[in-house]
């Protein structure tokens, strides 16, 4: 639908060239938002999922189950403008955390250069390592705990606003607090499922900007009304097969972050609902970040 409305505004609305490169970024901008609010529907109704399922002593749901009605009624209902809104901001913001963070790892090897290093024992040093925050086993040694934009805006809001039905301000600062309250605020700072994802996605969009080039040189489908037939296909096909994969790869983050709200916030239910799989996470959790 963009790439036909972009070629009826080429081709027979006339407009010039600094009106063209509006409507692109608007185009981009609608593009990006669309996929980002769509992304947070799946995760809020993954996370409803998810909760209804971990407080009720059944293996499976129905996959025409009332949870899954109702927590997609509620999604695209009540919780539409939280997860708009959540949609546009929470990507640039954890952006910019990633960035901070960068910064914030570096400095311990920067400062020491300028004769400022923190010294063992002293009272910014890390109590049990005696550091600066560089201990392991403190899981409330990290960046994560520190950073403001994190506290309030993070990947966990659409499992709050999914699980509880939270506004979007209060789904992050509420999160913050729960992992803060448990200590578990450099587990959840572990960025690892989020990269897998990433990384796939980019995958699954490189071969698919192959693929469409494949397509424009053998049958010479153009894709576009534009006069660079190479470049158009494998920009258009890379964003569309990273977005579209990105979209159904988040229901796995959406997973993952429901079953860590939930671990933080009932464990006694789950053990008592799930008893195999709680031993199983406990034994798993126990191996990985309490060894």
């Amino acid at each position: 639908g963009v790439v036909i409305v972009f070629d009826f505004l080429n081709d027979d609305a006339g407009l010039s060239d600094d009106w063209m490169g509006v409507v692109i970024v608007f185009f981009i901008f609608s593009y990006y938002w669309t996929i980002q609010v769509i992304k947070g529907i799946a995760h809020a109704t993954v996370a409803a999922i998810i909760g209804k399922w971990w407080s009720i002593p059944e293996d499976s749901l129905p996959i025409c189950s009332g949870a899954l009605r109702l927590s997609l009624y509620r999604n695209l209902t009540t919780s539409f403008g939280s997860i708009c809104l959540g949609g546009l901001v929470i990507g640039p913001c954890i952006l910019m955390c990633r960035v901070s963070t960068l910064f914030q790892l570096a400095q311990p090897k920067v400062i020491p250069r300028k004769g400022n290093a923190t010294l063992p024992g002293s009272s910014s040093s890390c109590k049990r390592c005696g550091t600066s925050c560089g201990c392991k086993e403190n899981m409330m040694c990290s960046p994560y705990s520190d950073n403001i934009i994190s506290r309030n805006v993070n990947q966990w809001s659409f499992s709050h606003i999914g699980l509880y039905g939270y506004k979007f301000w209060e789904s992050g600062s509420k999160a913050s607090q729960l992992f803060e309250a448990r200590g578990w605020t450099r587990v959840v700072s572990d960025d690892l499922i989020l990269t897998a994802i990433f990384m796939s996605s980019m995958v699954i969009g490189g071969s698919t900007a192959c693929l469409g080039l494949i397509v424009e040189e053998v049958d010479g489908f153009s894709f576009t009304s534009l006069h660079k037939p190479i470049t158009t296909a494998f920009l258009i096909c890379l964003f569309t097969g990273f977005y579209l994969s990105s979209t159904f790869l988040s229901i796995i983050e959406g997973s993952v972050s429901a079953i860590l709200v939930n671990y933080a916030t009932s464990p006694v239910e789950f053990h008592a609902n799930h008893h195999i799989l709680s031993e199983e996470m406990r034994s798993v959790w126990k191996e990985f970040w309490l060894s």
